[in-house]
This record gives structure tokens, C-alpha cells and sequence, in this order.
């Protein structure tokens, strides 16, 4: 199978993952990120210390046209290098082709194909995109090309019902996890759609939830969830125990929490990398919970934030950042 830039599957996408050869493993869909050290914004502007990362371009900003974005929150890169946006006040998925084009698919509604708030998307074991349609509160399931496949949930409090999911993450096992926001639980799902089991609870003990939206598979399988209403990021081990709760941002006495973080992901090294939302920052911590560094701040300009929704990096090691408030899509490098 080739893609529309004529490369083969085998060359970017195994099964759903992405292979690093150096490294000897394989693991589902979570981006490398090259070293950030500190970028900060002051009082507005773009400042930058110690990184190697500027600021570049906007990908997207505020509007309806092809290729731009109202409040996007979910971003993920399928195996060809391909970013799919979730274009969240615009009810559908864009996706920004390697090759420079622009492809969509989906509007308002209720029906298959159509969405209410699309917030987060993840890609299954054979390059289908799964997308999180939040206010339908439902998962859909597409092809590579867009094409609807299969849907599944409805609203409520049982199993395979949700209250405004807002993440989405594939195990490597192939089985999807979903961030049941209202329902504080994450709820899993064979590629299929059939309900396997759920964790979580509303509390602020280890094991229980305030909020969940964010969630990753870190390289050691190893589940790490954003907790909007908690303002922590928890991770759990792959028999959904909780082992770790990160709650520091350290720095200034405004600061030293992390305010309803959103998107998390991690790097080469294990190291967990959050979307502090309300800090309008991104985080960088040790695989242990420890904060190796931060960078971004509140602003409209270039440069800074305005609550950032996920981090992603391309093959080319540039960071793409999505921000509700400001409508648009950032890229660093």
C-alpha cells in the first residue's frame, strides 16, 4: 500500500506504529521530542532562552475556509506524515497532506460522518483514524481516505456510554482507551467498538478521576491521563493501577500547579510532556514525575500561547501546537 506521496506502508507505519530502529522498540503513535530546554514568553512577547526551537509559522488560523480552524483541540500525525486536526468549532477533520495539500471531511449533525465537536483522534493498528465526537458522544471510526466505517456510544453512565469524551489512545494491543470526561473513568474498547472494561472514578485519590480528557502510551505502556478537574496528570500501569500522580509546574507562586492540563504525550526517553491549558505552557517531566523544563506563556503573538489543546512533532522534529482560545495552529522548529 502507497500513500499519496507514493511511499510505502512498511517505510513510516507498522501496524500502527511507529518504529524507532535505534532505540530497538516499537510503540503506539507517540511522537519523538527533541530536546527543549527554556522558552518562555514575558509579558506578552516571545522570548526565547536556551532552545532550539522558534517560532516559524502559523499553520492555521481562525476561520471556516479550507485550511483554517476554529478552535481546534485534537492533532495527531497518521504513518505517512500526514496531520489530521481535529477542527473542533468547524465540526470536522482536516488533514494537512505531507505533499502540501488539504484534504476534509465531515459537518455539523448527528448522522455517520457528521460531528458535534470532534476533540480528539487516534489512528488503530491498520492506519484507521478514530475520532472522538464529543457532544455526539460518540467514537467514529474512518479510513485513511475519510470514509466512515463503524461508530459506537451514546449518552449516559453505563458501559459504552459517555459524557462528553475528550481523548482517545490506541494500546498496543490495538484496543482504543477513551477519556470519559463527565463520567471521570477512561473506558476501553476492542477495534471494533465491543466494551472490554473501565477504570476510574470521581476523586482526587490515585485510581480516581476529576475530568479526564488527554491521554497517551508512553514507550513503556504505561497510561498516562490528563486530568482537567484534578489539575494533575495520573499514570497508570497497563492493568490500569495508578503508580504515579504529577501535579508540580514548579517555577513562580502563579505557576506552581499544573492548571487543567489537556494534552499529554511522551518523547523518546520516557519523558511525559503535558499541555498545561490555564498556564497557557508546556511541560516536560522525567518518566519519574520530575519537571525538566517548560516553555511558552499567555499571549496572542507569535510565539506565546492561548490555551494550547496538543503537542505533536512532525518527522522533521518541528513542534505543532493547536490553541482553542486563539483559533489557531502554531509550528515551531
Amino acid at each position: 500500500m502507497t500513500d499519496l506521496t507514493g511511499r510505502k506502508a512498511s517505510q513510516v507505519f507498522y501496524r500502527g506504529f511507529r518504529s524507532f530502529p535505534t532505540q530497538g522498540t516499537l510503540f503506539a503513535l507517540v511522537p519523538d521530542l527533541y530536546p527543549l530546554l527554556d522558552w518562555y514568553c514575558t509579558r506578552g512577547k516571545g522570548t526565547i532562552k536556551k532552545s532550539t526551537y522558534t517560532f516559524q509559522k502559523k499553520l492555521a488560523t481562525k476561520g471556516s475556509a479550507l485550511g483554517q480552524v476554529h478552535s481546534p483541540r485534537g492533532a495527531a500525525y497518521d504513518g505517512y506524515g500526514n496531520l489530521w486536526i481535529a477542527d473542533t468549532c468547524n465540526h470536522r477533520i482536516q488533514i494537512f497532506q505531507a505533499n502540501g495539500e488539504i484534504r476534509v471531511f465531515g459537518e455539523s449533525g448527528g448522522k455517520d460522518g457528521q460531528f458535534s465537536w470532534p476533540s480528539a483522534l487516534c489512528f488503530d493498528l491498520n492506519g484507521n483514524a478514530a475520532v472522538v465526537d464529543a457532544q455526539n458522544d460518540r467514537v467514529q471510526v474512518f479510513d485513511p481516505a475519510g470514509k466512515f466505517l463503524l461508530k459506537w456510544g451514546s449518552k449516559g453512565n453505563n458501559n459504552s456510554e459517555f459524557s462528553h469524551p475528550c481523548g482517545i489512545a490506541t494500546s498496543p494491543d490495538g484496543n482504543f482507551l477513551v477519556s470519559d470526561h463527565g463520567n471521570h473513568r477512561v473506558q476501553v474498547f476492542t477495534p471494533q467498538g465491543v466494551w472490554v472494561s473501565s477504570f476510574g472514578s470521581l476523586g482526587d485519590k490515585p485510581g480516581q478521576m476529576n475530568n479526564p480528557v488527554g491521554i497517551a502510551i508512553g514507550r513503556d505502556e504505561n497510561i498516562i491521563v490528563a486530568e482537567r478537574g484534578g489539575n494533575r496528570v495520573q499514570v497508570f500501569s497497563p492493568s490500569y493501577e495508578s503508580i504515579r500522580i504529577i501535579m508540580a509546574a514548579g517555577e513562580d507562586f502563579m505557576n506552581r500547579t499544573l492548571q487543567q492540563p489537556w494534552g499529554v504525550t511522551t518523547d523518546l526517553e520516557g519523558n511525559i510532556i503535558v499541555v498545561d491549558q490555564m498556564n497557557h505552557k508546556i511541560r516536560i517531566y522525567s518518566h519519574d514525575g520530575r519537571l525538566l523544563a517548560s516553555f511558552g506563556g499567555s499571549g496572542l503573538e507569535d510565539g506565546c500561547l492561548k490555551e494550547p489543546r496538543t503537542a505533536v512533532i512532525d518527522e522533521q522534529g518541528n513542534l505543532i501546537i493547536t490553541e482553542y482560545i486563539s483559533s489557531r495552529i502554531s509550528v515551531f522548529g
